[in-house]
């Protein structure tokens, strides 16, 4: 699919089935984070898979994630990331932002579903 059709048809999902995703599709999935760009390619990011059942029901606790059957926590480490400086500002947000991305375009290329929470 080219680029801009597959931005186009991305959508936030807020019903999922209940599908396993597939070993192979969360590869490619993790794999299209870890290429993501980051400032200075520091790579302050961590990245947790939760897809077992006693995982997402602690998720749901703190936020709602749509009954997804997988949550990928995008994790951004201050201690550990590129600081702009002229005004100090980290970029970890930013850098989390786009891993982020990546991963709700590779899972709608794949023709998964998702929803980028904050």
């Amino acid at each position: 699919m080219e680029f801009l059709e597959l931005a186009k048809q991305r959508c936030s999902v807020r019903k999922y089935k209940q599908n396993v995703v597939e070993k192979e599709k969360l590869d490619k999935i993790l794999e299209a984070a870890r290429v993501a760009p980051t400032a200075a390619n520091m790579q302050s990011h961590r990245l947790l898979v939760v897809n077992s059942k006693e995982g997402l029901q602690k998720l749901s606790k703190g936020v709602n994630f749509h009954g997804a059957p997988l949550a990928i926590i995008v994790c951004g480490d201050h201690s550990d990331v590129f600081v702009r400086p002229f005004d100090k500002q980290d970029m970890v947000m930013v850098d989390a932002t786009i891993v982020a991305d990546h991963i709700v375009l590779e899972a709608e290329d794949l023709g998964l579903g998702s929803c980028w929470l904050t």
